[in-house]
């Protein structure tokens, strides 16, 4: 495979600007402990998701065109990473939950 496939690439691009972004917003979340950060982690929730989903799509399409004579280890690469990605989203989600959990019990997360 000389390249990645347009639709793979392009999505991939995307998620990676929002994964950033959401550990972007973690990170400021942490430091301030502002609801609406926190708001803006939780309720973005879906489209790392749909990206994820997209870059699976995309790989599945993928593999089917080159089953006989192409290497399908870039492809699960592409796949494997946008599952990996769309994870670190997801643990940004949890780790805002977590931190509003320990604030309603009054703990003290600092």
């Amino acid at each position: 495979m000389k390249e990645i496939p347009k639709g793979i690439r392009e999505n991939l691009r995307f998620l990676i600007v929002e994964v950033e972004s959401q550990v972007s917003n973690l990170r400021t979340f942490l430091a301030t402990g502002s609801a609406g950060v926190g708001r803006r982690v939780v309720d973005r929730s879906g489209y790392a998701y749909n990206l994820k989903m997209r870059i699976h799509g995309n790989c599945f399409a993928h593999l089917g065109a080159i089953r006989k004579n192409g290497d399908p280890l870039p492809v699960r690469a592409m796949e494997s990473i946008a599952t990996d990605l769309e994870r670190i989203a997801e643990l940004c989600r949890e780790c805002v939950h977590g931190v509003e959990s320990i604030k309603k019990t009054g703990a003290v997360y600092r």
